[in-house]
């Protein structure tokens, strides 16, 4: 069946919506900037500034963008949500160090991160935020640093199963 360019269009938004609002809470660093861009894209639509093909093409760009960020993040060997969030995190202090960079912080908080219920537990949790605010001093001052540990701290949590 062969549905009209605008069926498709609504299903491709809407799929798309879904997708950046569930990865939003999990992978915000990777997610928002094209939560941003699909709500440019809407804009345009509504103001009629941007054809329904080209409409269909940003979409499946943004599509092809998430394939590519997943894939990009499984061959260096972050086969798990977590891993990938905190990957893509860690891309926007350390540029091309990201790799190393993830790797290291994975063995700084390893033992933290076996402890059964970890993410209850809330000593844990500030032993984790603190070696996470070390680590990240190398490239961040002090008040940035302990931020985006926060950050990261929330991410690990919001994707510990994965």
């Amino acid at each position: 069946m062969n549905a009209s360019p605008s069926t498709k269009e609504l299903k491709m938004r809407n799929n798309l919506k879904h997708t950046i609002r569930v990865g939003l809470d999990k992978n915000p660093d990777f997610f928002k900037p094209l939560a941003q861009r699909l709500e440019e894209l809407l804009k345009q639509k509504k103001e009629q500034r941007i054809t329904e093909t080209q409409l269909l093409l940003a979409y499946a760009g943004l599509v092809d963008e998430i394939v590519e960020e997943q894939q990009a993040s499984e061959s260096k060997g972050f086969n798990t949500d977590q891993k990938k969030a905190v990957y893509t995190s860690m891309k926007t202090i350390f540029g091309d160090g990201a790799e190393d960079a993830t790797h290291t912080l994975y063995d700084l908080i390893s033992g933290e991160l076996n402890i059964i219920g970890w993410e209850n537990k809330s000593r844990v949790q500030k032993d984790i935020e603190n070696k996470i605010k070390r680590y990240l001093r190398s490239k961040l001052d002090n008040v940035e640093a302990k931020q985006k540990a926060k950050d990261l701290l929330d991410i690990l949590i919001k994707n510990k199963d994965a």
